[in-house]
């Protein structure tokens, strides 16, 4: 065969390989930052409309067996609460638990499970209106003390999510900034920004201007990255970490996905190859280059951190926050009950948080940061 010939066809193979790598990289890096579905569950028995104090029957799955209390948010605008599991029929496939508050409207068929069951109407003293010039929202009224809490949520997730923190904090006399990343507090976020981490760091910044002397960060999941991460670029600021279902390393959690899928390493790297470059990452919902040796640096040294982590979470399994905790003795991991990704709070918010106080109580004065080396960077 002619030279020339076997050249074009070497040519043109490596030429498709390239292309189908690249779409499969698109299609990695789409999954890696578009966050996870919204959980819908099936309601068996709305025929009539079922009030508060009644019993709501759902379809058995992965979360409507969990205990604890939950939201049942529909599509017709209704938002209901539920607690106590009353019965579970795993022959016909139901479960029934508790109606709270709210009524479940008539006819509904499905609606979405979630944990976010704290409202800002739970705040009497907060106001949506109330914001820094980061746009990150305040809850400090009444509250006194110069550490303050910056909470960041994970892919997937609204800022609304994090009043599980706020709440358990403000407890403790804490006042607390969640950081916002651009979409309505009850929002959803789909997609990245590579300014996320500036974002949190700004949140610290604005804490200090409104009386904070030292922060701690808070962050769930994927936010539990951006937080440390935010926490090297301010080290003589951030006194510690509280991370829930958290995301220690972008890259680890992602190579260590593929693996318990039987996949091959290879559409990770060409998926950090998309989010790379601004171009590219903005076809999967990144604006910019995403950060992604700034998200996968793992715990800063000397940061003292508590990791609360169910061991039922499926989505980042507690074994990768164990690697984390062995690694450095400055990292407290928590066990908690069998609950699914970040539903630590709702499967059993006593613990939760009891376990937050406690370690708070751990770190005192002589444990915060004194002298510090210069401020670092985030590339």
């Amino acid at each position: 065969m002619n030279l020339v010939i076997v050249g074009a066809i070497i040519g043109a193979v490596a030429i498709c390989a390239v292309a189908a790598l690249g779409g499969v990289g698109v299609a990695t890096a789409r999954r890696l930052v578009l966050g996870g579905p919204v959980r819908y569950v099936s309601v068996l028995n709305a025929a009539e409309a079922i009030a508060p104090g009644g019993t709501v029957r759902l379809g058995i799955d992965a979360v409507t067996t969990v205990p604890g209390h939950f939201a049942l948010e529909f599509d017709t605008g209704e938002r209901v609460l539920i607690e106590d599991v009353l019965s579970v029929d795993h022959a016909a496939g139901r479960v029934d638990r508790l109606v709270v508050t709210g009524d479940i409207p008539v006819g509904a068929t499905q609606a979405r499970f979630t944990g976010t069951t704290l409202t800002i109407e739970d705040f009497p003293h907060a106001s949506l209106d109330d914001r820094t010039p980061s746009g990150a929202w305040r809850f400090d009224a009444g509250a006194t003390s110069d550490t303050w809490v910056i909470h960041v949520h994970g892919l997937g997730a609204s800022p609304q999510s994090t009043l599980r923190s706020v709440r358990t904090v403000e407890k403790l006399g804490l006042p607390s900034l969640v950081v916002s990343f651009g979409q309505p507090f009850e929002a959803r976020r789909v997609g990245l920004a590579s300014d996320d981490i500036d974002q949190v760091v700004a949140a610290v910044d604005e804490a200090v201007a409104l009386g904070a002397t030292r922060a701690i960060l808070c962050g769930w999941s994927f936010g539990a990255a951006m937080c440390l991460a935010a926490a090297r670029v301010r080290p003589e600021l951030v006194a510690g970490a509280i991370l829930v279902s958290p995301m220690i390393s972008l890259a680890r959690a992602a190579f260590d996905g593929a693996r318990r899928t039987g996949r091959s390493r290879v559409p990770v790297v060409a998926a950090f190859a998309v989010l790379s470059f601004p171009l590219a990452a903005r076809r999967v919902g990144v604006r910019g280059a995403l950060r992604i040796r700034a998200l996968s640096r793992g715990v800063p040294n000397g940061l003292p951190v508590l990791a609360l982590h169910s061991v039922g979470d499926r989505l980042l399994p507690i074994e990768s926050t164990q690697w984390a905790t062995d690694a450095t003795d400055q990292m407290t991991l928590i066990s908690l009950p069998d609950a699914p990704h970040g539903l630590e709070w709702n499967r059993d918010a006593r613990q939760f948080e009891s376990a937050i106080r406690r370690w708070m109580e751990s770190i005192n004065a002589d444990t915060w940061p004194g002298e510090v080396p210069p401020r670092a960077s985030v590339h």
